[in-house]
């Protein structure tokens, strides 16, 4: 488990350090740095330069000179740390990443189909915007869920079921199904026997977020996996860690729905998915309230320049 991220001449971070928990909550307000702190675990887990984000000189703070080099270091659980190095002519890549992954503020909605991945040597993937859901989920339907993680209302402990359950306590009664055509390379869901663009929005939007959490969760199916690709991944979790990062999980949901999303979310960092989520301080930020495993992390701008983080609790609410 990654313990703390210390950032250098990285955009609105020119030095500046920040625990990790089993579950870390950033919040703040618009353009404060929550963002940039994603981006940067992004980038030392995959890909140093993100598309879109442009070069070296984008993301180098305003705060530090030209000369100086853009480092993020994770620290671990086990002592050991590692960093990304980036400069005009340099990249140094970490050896010691987990297995992340990450679902976008940006995930789509409502879709008629969406693609299926074509990649050789490519362990099953969401996306960073939900558009490969449908196909993992066929890879990993019949993997096992940790008990904690199964719904009550599950009808079995498969991923299959145990997403069903979870979507029934954000909309109860529904019904989904999907179907892939591997001929086509697509797949398209089904919610009540209707097309997404015909149910409400929040269901699809929420369903990449509830695929993440439990797809990393996922154990070997009872019959073992159906190819090598299974075992690699059991054991890379193993050695490496899960991380899970989401952006505003809370989205389109109703305060029932919040609910359920919150309770999933804590259950899971009891099961070694850490999490890491962005979020603006709503009804669904009061869900976590152990200081011992889900801080939050506020992170706010300073008049002189650069930012400042803190940690802080939201206050309780209380119903009469």
């Amino acid at each position: 488990m990654i313990t703390k991220i210390e950032l250098n001449a990285f955009k609105s971070f020119p030095e500046n350090s920040i625990e990790f928990k089993p579950l870390t909550l950033l919040a703040g307000l618009n353009n404060s740095g929550k963002s940039s702190v994603i981006q940067a675990l992004r980038m030392y887990c995959d890909t140093a330069l993100l598309d879109g984000h442009g070069t070296v000189h984008d993301i180098r703070s305003n705060f530090s000179s030209t000369s100086e080099s853009v480092l993020v270091t994770c620290h671990f659980s086990d002592n050991k740390s590692d960093t990304l190095k980036l400069d005009n002519s340099t990249l140094v890549k970490p050896d010691k990443a987990p297995l992340y992954r990450y679902i976008s503020a940006d995930r789509l909605g409502p879709q008629t189909s969406l693609p299926l991945l074509r990649s050789l040597g490519v362990f099953p993937q969401i996306g960073n915007k939900g558009e490969y859901v449908l196909d993992f989920l066929q890879q990993f339907e019949n993997t096992i869920i940790p008990d904690v993680l199964v719904h009550e209302k599950a009808e079995g402990k498969t991923l299959d079921y145990v997403l069903k359950g979870w979507l029934n306590e954000i909309s109860p009664g529904v019904k989904f199904q999907y179907q892939t055509n591997a001929k086509t390379d697509s797949a398209y869901a089904e919610i009540d026997g209707f097309r997404p663009a015909n149910v409400g929005f929040g269901l699809s939007y929420t369903l990449p977020i509830l695929v993440a959490i439990l797809g990393m969760s996922a154990q070997a199916p009872s019959g073992g996996w159906e190819g090598s690709w299974g075992e690699e991944w059991e054991e890379k979790k193993k050695d490496q860690g899960v991380l899970v990062i989401l952006e505003n999980p809370e989205a389109h949901l109703h305060p029932q729905g919040q609910t359920a999303m919150g309770k999933l979310i804590a259950l899971a960092a009891s099961c070694d998915i850490q999490n890491w989520l962005k979020l603006y301080l709503t009804y669904f930020g009061c869900y976590f309230r152990d200081e011992r495993t889900s801080p939050f992390r506020w992170v706010g701008r300073k008049l002189g320049g650069g930012v400042g983080r803190e940690e802080k609790r939201p206050r309780s609410i209380s119903y009469s």
